[in-house]
């Protein structure tokens, strides 16, 4: 239990810190709470007190427990040796930290939305998504390959050459587009088309890596001929 609490205090902590606003706010809380925002961050979809809420704060945890039970009973991992599933795990952990903290932001600034302040939540997609993408392309570039975590296609999960190759490539392609959106933000990028581009480079980011990875499996097919 000591040991799980002093590798696990930061994630924990994180997951913990919506409920504890919450718990601070809960008496000032409208009873309808948005969860849909247009391109314009506009809401235009409403839930009700207290699941509107609470939402996003149980995805966390909810999410947590998923991935963790999918990573214990992972085929890939239970053939790989201390050190691979050790790293593994911390490049789990990172991602989870990160997409944790992008949700409790989110839980946080959705009450501020609820009492009329949109402020809170521009702020967090214009910067969080972007901070999340630095945060989880610096630690796709180095995973190793698993069946949890990564840009799982037939052709990295076949090759651990093109595996490896394939996340340095799209780990970097990840934190650039993390960068370009965070200068575009700075420079005036208009809220209306915030949504657009975030999708767009999305699009182009999975596009890219799947071809990379594929055209990487012909190439060592080839050789290997």
């Amino acid at each position: 239990m000591k040991t799980m609490l002093k590798r696990e205090w930061l994630l924990l902590l994180v997951i913990a810190a919506p409920f504890v606003f919450l718990a601070a706010v809960w008496p000032q809380i409208p009873e309808r709470i948005p969860i849909h925002f247009n391109a314009s961050f506009v809401p235009d979809g409403w839930m009700k007190k207290p699941w509107g809420a609470l939402l996003l704060p149980l995805t966390s945890p909810l999410m947590v427990l998923i991935t963790r039970l999918w990573f214990r009973f992972d085929p890939k991992m239970a053939k790989c040796d201390p050190e691979t599933r050790e790293h593994v795990g911390k490049v789990l952990h990172q991602v989870l930290v990160a997409t944790c903290v992008l949700f409790g932001a989110l839980s946080v600034a959705v009450i501020w939305a609820a009492w009329g302040d949109l402020h809170p939540v521009i702020a967090v997609i214009n910067y969080g998504i972007p901070l999340m993408f630095l945060v989880v392309g610096n630690s796709m570039s180095k995973l190793r390959p698993n069946y949890t975590i990564g840009i799982r296609v037939p052709w990295t999960l076949e090759s651990p050459v093109v595996w490896t190759k394939t996340h340095r490539f799209g780990g970097r392609l990840m934190v650039a587009l993390g960068l370009g959106l965070l200068v575009a933000v700075c420079f005036g990028l208009e809220k209306a088309w915030y949504a657009w581009v975030l999708l767009a480079g999305i699009g182009v980011w999975a596009v890219a890596v799947i071809a990379y990875s594929f055209i990487l499996s012909r190439r060592e097919t080839r050789i290997a001929m």
